[in-house]
């Protein structure tokens, strides 16, 4: 394999794991979709079915099961979310020949439209609308089986808020992209930097 040089004096790095860094990319990317994907896929058949069912056979709860997929998904989502970001913070200071668009498009964003925030927004908080969906379903059902107002009542009633809090915690996590981009990039050419000095 070839080596490509970038501005930084003596860095090289191989064409062969330059490619599987751009192949991450494109792998955290697939994924991200496929995740969310198969998140809506599954949760609406759970959710159909359970009101497809007769109601008084199923139970309240069972509308809090795709809970124990929506959770460790968004986590997922988000995680192959800062990796990209990690990933592409790299080939942007080590590489900006080939990471043009990335570094202009800094300076031409996308937010050229009213609606741009609302859009983005929704884009970002699938999973969270998804949980809302969900609990909103539970509520709806579990009300017709309340008789007296207890703790257990009280407990069951805050589960769903519970659970849409940490899907939405999680995901606030990873939403501004661009923050957790630029602070990555500020830690690699501050390495740059260092390493720069250390061999004059």
């Amino acid at each position: 394999y070839n080596t490509k040089n970038i501005f930084t004096a003596g860095f090289i790095m191989s064409e062969k794991e330059y490619d599987k860094l751009y192949e991450r990319l494109i792998y955290n990317l697939s994924t991200r979709t496929n995740l969310l994907t198969f998140s809506f896929t599954t949760v609406s058949a759970v959710l159909g079915l359970a009101i497809g069912l007769d109601n008084e056979s199923v139970s309240p709860y069972l509308f809090l099961v795709p809970f124990f997929l929506i959770v460790p998904f968004t986590a997922r989502i988000v995680y192959y979310r800062i990796v990209y970001a990690h990933i592409c913070s790299f080939m942007i200071t080590h590489f900006p020949d080939q990471m043009q668009y990335n570094i202009k498009a800094k300076r031409v964003d996308e937010n050229q439209k009213r609606f741009h925030g609302v859009i983005a927004w929704l884009n970002n908080f699938e999973m969270t609308i998804l949980a809302a969906g969900c609990a909103f379903i539970f509520y709806i059902k579990y009300c017709k089986t309340i008789e007296d107002f207890s703790l257990g009542v009280l407990l069951s009633c805050l589960v769903p808020l519970i659970l849409i809090a940490l899907v939405f915690a999680i995901t606030m996590f990873g939403y501004k992209y661009m923050d957790h981009q630029n602070k990555y990039e500020a830690r690699w050419l501050k390495l740059l930097k260092a390493e720069k000095e250390n061999r004059t």
